[in-house]
């Protein structure tokens, strides 16, 4: 029979491994979605300022959370200057602000008259 904290220990890798398994999925799904914008951009030879605009929105607070993630996976080692993790996860957080936030963003679609997607953001309930 295992002991209590092997067991604790053993549902704590799981935890983290999914955890490690949706950062995947986070990060694949704003690869492709920067992919498929520049393929059109390629193609059209234009920058299509709406689809900018919206990856910006969805791949602002990705970013968030993908770093947020990142710190908390690597513990209180994950705030240590000199780790890797944490170099990454500020690069991260500072994306979101680059080149404006989700609120000018919003605002410059709003202001066209265009409509903003109706489903959360990601990372948000």
């Amino acid at each position: 029979m295992r002991s209590r904290s092997t067991r604790l220990h053993a549902a704590l890798l799981v935890r983290a491994t999914l955890k490690v398994a949706d950062l995947f999925a986070v990060q694949e799904s704003a690869r492709a979605m920067v992919v498929a914008l520049l393929e059109r951009v390629g193609a059209e030879g234009a920058v299509p300022e709406r689809d900018v605009e919206l990856a910006k929105l969805y791949i602002g607070p990705l970013s968030r959370r993908f770093a947020a993630a990142t710190i908390q996976l690597h513990g209180g080692m994950g705030m240590a200057e000199e780790l890797s993790a944490s170099r990454l996860a500020r690069r991260l957080l500072m994306v979101e602000f680059e080149y404006g936030d989700a609120a000018f963003y919003e605002a410059r679609l709003l202001s066209r008259g265009q409509a903003l997607p109706l489903r959360n953001r990601p990372g948000e309930a």
